[in-house]
């Protein structure tokens, strides 16, 4: 259905492939297998039946970087789960896949570790400098860094299998000034607060079903063609 109402709108989507070993609702998820660091530059969690993703991102201009494997269990499948935003990177502290620190290093950009190990899941980035967070630890951090931040409450996003999904993993940047969400904001008990920061902000969000906010594991922006500068 999610894909089905990108594609409706003219938006290519590339589906990530089950990891082997995560645990089923999860094991599909963008935000714990890729890190998009920047540019064309992607990381990608080495592991079996990944050949069919690299490919696909490899056709589409990307240079990949193969990062650790994952494991089942946490930490061993959060190294990737980091938000990049702007000049900062959030990632969970000491849990962090070298390939990511390194980027860091190069790119000037600022590492801010956290408590929170699934922080990518965690960050809901809604420009260069503001993101929207259920975390006190992330919201204490970025805050401390200069970013603009919605601290919003925990729960009312589904998961199966567990208690609650997270911000990040049920939303997406389509473009500078569009936000999508998996479900309607009316759905989240801070659903209006929501609408008021992104308005703030000059963003306009999209719900792309009329359901519950749903986190899928991020919707993780890669490209963006500009239509007017087609001939």
């Amino acid at each position: 259905m999610l894909i089905a109402a990108l594609e409706a709108r003219g938006i290519a989507c590339l589906r990530v492939p089950e990891y082997p070993g995560l645990p089923a609702p999860v094991a599909c998820h963008a935000d714990l297998q890729l890190c998009h660091l920047g540019g064309a530059r992607i990381a990608v969690a080495a592991g079996r039946g990944r050949d069919g993703l690299l490919e696909a991102l490899r056709k589409r201009g990307f240079s990949v970087e193969a990062a650790g494997p994952l494991a089942p269990d946490y930490p061993g499948d959060v190294p990737l789960n980091c938000a990049v935003v702007g000049k900062v990177c959030i990632g969970g502290k000491d849990k962090i896949d070298k390939i990511i620190t390194n980027y860091c290093g190069e790119a000037g950009i600022t590492l801010v570790p956290v408590n929170q190990g699934y922080a990518k899941c965690s960050v809901c980035a809604v420009d260069e400098r503001s993101i929207i967070t259920q975390d006190p630890s992330i919201a204490q951090a970025a805050r401390r860094h200069g970013l603009n931040v919605l601290k919003i409450q925990t729960g009312r996003i589904l998961l199966p299998g567990y208690d609650t999904g997270f911000i990040g993993g049920c939303s997406g940047l389509l473009g500078r000034k569009l936000l999508a969400f998996t479900g309607s904001l009316s759905a989240h008990p801070d659903g209006e607060r929501i609408k008021e920061f992104l308005h703030s902000r000059g963003v306009e969000p999209l719900e792309l079903t009329d359901g519950p906010l749903y986190d899928v594991g991020s919707i993780l922006p890669l490209l963006e063609e500009d239509v007017r500068r087609r001939p």
